[in-house]
């Protein structure tokens, strides 16, 4: 139903502008193409889904990280075994539906294919009669045509490559004009176009608009033939009267297939009478161009998708179109039982399977989990398996801490995830964790008991040897390294045999090699294959001769080996399952434990990415020793940039020959309210280069288009109050531009002659100077220079050939923050988790800890700030044993726990809840 509002939308706007703009032109063939083409369109735009997704919290590089190795597929085993399980059951469960039973939805369905099929009948009749007409006329083939005789009451028309003709009394002028316009309509295939708009109206019978398509496509035939005839016959007033005195005859019958000739005389008359169009009125056709890209924006590339109206009228069409297919018009009621669901809960590395009791009307499990197996699932999100498919949304409560995971939002999860690490650091052996009120799609709550058991003492690791050099070509690389090499240094060590040192000093020589290639405008060439397509040195060599066109400047290599130290199965191994996925080309190679787990094991190691560039290019000097690891924090925004990066970027004769080190990535996130926004904006932001923080950064602030330079870390009063009357949902504010000073010195490359100096006459001081080899017996250098000498003999290089400039020091311009802004919380968020320092801090510990059951124990506070909260204690299971109001003052406070709430022994959480913080503790009671 979407789909046929949004193709109806296209129509709609494209055929006013066809109306208002386009219609009143004398350039018949431009409209006659618009009018075949905009019902194309409209009826293409939305089928397509071109999505240009980012996704959230993820970096997507556009260049260079094209090369980076792609994460090999996982297979959720259990639950494609359980797929297997559950599908007699859900066979049968189909076999005992009423087989009549009818929906709303269904009948809407059936009449639409019904009319559809009437209307592709009636063409087919249509066309059936026609060709049963033609063999009942007298035919005379004739040049380029067949003139087809009829009865005295045929009309003057033509249909593709016959033209229909009557005799009678009519003069030789007459004939030839009439004869040139139906020849017009049968040389340019105008009975073509009326069939192929009476399929478009087949598939959508109901759609008032495409009827207007087809009678304005009728006009324009007619207006292009008489145009035509009076262009040549150059005789206007003597063909118009002919049309007069045709169409005074009263013969205006039209078959529904034909172009007649007594058709829309009075429009006809009236576009013959106009003046020609001027020639520059063809500019209009222009303007069509934009409304195009505008619908392929909407409805292809889904940005209506990201309108909060247009959101709120897809809920509406998916609300109402569940409502059809579920409103019965027609079957019996049937008979309504429960059934228990085969629910499967999964959490990382560990799943357990809900068991229906009906004493009690619940789901639950109970399963022994070791702390640390716990505490590595909680580092992924929880899932739920219906028996059918993977619950979209999961909430529950761990230890009676709320816990939400929904599978399109991460942030979700992440806010509590930090809860629930700090909540599982304390598990010990014989602990209780209970996971409760599980929200099931079906029937009541689920509750699993975790019991924590003592962990397994763990065998000693067999340390493996790392990779410490890479040696290729007389180069030294590093495992995972990214270097930029010429075409030529890039041949110069295919024709080597490549050397992989180990920590151990053992020294291997790759025999089974694969390479992805990726060309300058990062598309794929030669994707990853598993390890049935390596490839050995020799073949490497000649699979990458054939591809010479595609390894110049731009393009990326990345290159991985098989068996450079072979995998033995420990004793441990219970069986070994291998995947390969025809997508990515990734082979995935797994273990089987005896204690149940799986492990990854990656078949290939990927050793280098070369990026190949021009000779001159300053970033050849880029070495590994340059990546640096830098971070983005203001208020709740902590963003770190991925990977490594180095951080440069050169000019050249200005800033439109600008190249950086790092590729392009943009990160996104959803979490933030606009609320938390503005209070962002008023704090000031960090950026570190590891843990040294950078105090001289500036950075840019994009909104709708317009962008605001953020110096020294104060962002100007009049933005954050133009953000606070305009930003709403939806909405997107980008972080860009970032930039900072550190470094005392800059970089200068540029060529040297035979005798190892510039050639270009301009003398300077420098600090160092490092060299490379070029063509021509001639030398890559790269001057480092303080900023002052940098500063002052900028102006003399910068307009120079081949002299590369750094631009700035630490550049960061590639890297974009944006953030789409989400609805508030429909209810007040849950209280922070208590930070150290600042009057947020809430510390509470107890003593004495254990404490005897039915034994009074104390609790000492600590705050920076007085005021009244809430003492609570609570077992593992979530259950409240005691509370009670108190006021806290500035500094330490104690607090007696009564020994009434500490009857039974077992682990109990002390919790404080002040309006400005929380803190809590753990009890165990003996």
């Amino acid at each position: 139903m979407q789909y046929l509002i949004e193709s109806s939308i296209c129509l709609a706007l494209l055929y006013a502008f066809y109306h208002l703009a386009l219609r009143r032109e004398s350039f018949f063939q431009f409209n006659r193409g618009y009018l075949l083409l905009a019902p194309l369109l409209a009826f293409a735009a939305p089928a397509l889904n071109i999505r240009l997704e980012h996704k959230q919290e993820v970096p997507v590089a556009v260049s260079e990280a094209a090369a980076s190795a792609i994460p090999a597929p996982v297979v959720d085993w259990p639950v494609m075994v359980e797929r297997l399980q559950v599908a007699p059951r859900l066979i049968g469960q189909t076999l005992e539906k009423p087989v009549w039973t009818l929906s709303l939805g269904t009948v809407v369905w059936w009449i639409y294919i019904l009319v559809s099929a009437l209307f592709l009948l009636r063409l087919l009749v249509q066309i059936y009669r026609m060709v049963h007409f033609i063999r009942l006329c007298k035919k005379e083939a004739q040049d380029g045509f067949v003139l087809a005789t009829g009865p005295a009451e045929t009309p003057i028309a033509s249909f593709f490559g016959f033209v229909f003709w009557t005799p009678g009394n009519m003069d030789d002028e007459d004939r030839r004009m009439i004869f040139e316009h139906e020849m017009v309509h049968v040389r340019q295939w105008h009975s073509l176009d009326l069939i192929f708009i009476e399929l478009l109206i087949a598939l959508q019978w109901f759609n008032p608009l495409l009827y207007a398509y087809r009678r304005s496509l009728r006009e324009v035939h007619e207006y292009i033939a008489d145009d035509y005839v009076v262009r040549r016959t150059r005789q206007r007033y003597a063909y118009a009267a002919l049309l007069v005195r045709q169409h005074s005859t009263g013969n205006g019958a039209q078959p529904g297939l034909v172009n007649t000739f007594h058709s829309l005389i009075q429009k006809r008359l009236v576009m013959m009478a106009k003046q020609p169009s001027r020639p520059l009125r063809r500019a209009k056709y222009l303007l069509a161009l934009p409304l195009f890209a505008t619908l392929m924006l909407l409805f292809s590339f889904r940005l209506a998708d990201k309108l909060p109206e247009v959101r709120k009228a897809t809920a509406l069409l998916e609300t109402y179109a569940n409502t059809l297919s579920e409103t019965v018009v027609l079957g019996d009621k049937p008979v309504e039982h429960f059934e228990p669901k085969p629910y499967i809960f999964y959490w990382g590395n560990f799943e357990v399977r809900l068991n229906y009791e009906e004493h009690a009307d619940q789901y639950k499990a109970t399963l022994n989990l070791t702390a640390e197996a716990l505490r590595e699932a909680i580092k992924r999100e929880p899932r739920l398996w219906t028996g059918e498919t993977l619950t979209q949304r999961l909430s529950f409560n761990f230890n009676g801490i709320p816990v939400s995971s929904d599978y399109n939002r991460p942030e979700v999860y992440e806010t509590i995830q930090i809860v629930l690490r700090s909540n599982t650091k304390v598990l010990q052996e014989g602990d209780q964790v209970v996971i409760s009120d599980i929200s099931l799609p079906e029937g009541p709550k689920g509750q699993i008991t975790i019991v924590i058991e003592k962990s397994a003492v763990a065998p000693t690791p067999v340390v493996k040897p790392e990779i410490t050099s890479i040696f290729w070509g007389g180069k030294t690389f590093v495992q995972g390294e990214k270097r930029y090499v010429t075409v030529s240094e890039f041949w110069k060590m295919l024709q080597s045999e490549a050397l992989v040192r180990f920590s151990d000093q053992k020294e291997v020589q790759p025999k089974a090699w694969n390479v992805a290639l990726y060309n300058e405008k990062g598309a794929v060439i030669r994707a990853r294959a598993d390890r049935i397509d390596a490839l050995s040195t020799e073949q490497l060599r000649a699979r990458l001769a054939q591809e010479t066109e595609t390894i110049k400047p731009g393009a990326v290599l990345s290159f991985s080996a098989w068996e450079l130290q072979a995998y033995e199965a420990s004793p441990e191994t219970l069986d070994t399952i291998i995947t390969f996925d025809p997508v990515t080309y990734e082979e995935t190679v797994q273990i089987i434990t005896k204690s149940g787990g799986v492990v990854n094991l990656q078949p290939a190691t990927g050793l280098i990415s070369l990026s190949i560039v021009k000779d001159l290019d300053p970033r050849r000097f880029l070495k590994v020793e340059d990546l640096k690891d830098y971070t983005f924090k203001w208020s709740a925004l902590t963003e770190y940039i991925p990977r490594s990066v180095f951080a440069q970027s050169y000019i050249s004769k200005g800033l439109g020959n600008r190249i950086h080190g790092d590729g392009s990535i943009t990160m996104w996130s959803s979490r933030f309210t606009k609320k938390e926004i503005l209070l962002m904006l008023r704090e000031k932001p960090q950026l570190f280069q590891g843990k040294i923080p950078l105090d001289d950064f500036n950075f840019t602030i994009s909104y709708n288009g317009e962008g605001k330079l953020i110096e020294h870390g104060k962002v100007p009063a009049e933005l954050i109050e133009k953000l606070e009357k305009e930003l709403k949902p939806g909405e997107v504010l980008k972080i860009t531009g970032l930039q900072a000073r550190e470094n005392p010195v800059r970089y200068v490359v540029m060529p040297m002659g035979a005798n190892d100096k510039p050639d270009y006459g301009v003398k300077f001081s420098v600090k160092e100077v490092e060299t490379l080899a070029i063509d021509n017996n001639q030398h890559l250098a790269r001057f480092t220079l303080t900023v002052p000498e940098f500063d002052a003999i900028r102006p003399k290089l910068e307009n120079l050939d081949d002299i590369w400039l750094q631009y700035g020091d630490i550049d960061l311009t590639q890297f974009t923050f944006e953030l789409e802004v989400r609805d508030e919380d429909p209810k007040p968020a849950l209280p922070a988790t208590s930070k150290k320092g600042g009057i947020f801090t809430v510390k509470l510990s107890v003593s004495p800890n254990p404490v005897k059951a039915q034994q009074a124990a104390s609790a000492t506070i600590s705050v920076q700030k007085a005021g009244e909260g809430i003492l609570t204690v609570n077992n593992l299971e979530g259950k409240q044993l005691f509370a009670k109001k108190v006021a806290i003052e500035t500094g330490e406070n104690k607090l007696e726990i009564p020994g009434q709430a500490l009857k039974t022994p077992g682990v109990y959480l002390i919790r404080l809840e002040m309006p400005f913080g929380v803190g809590s503790a753990k009890l165990v009671v003996e």
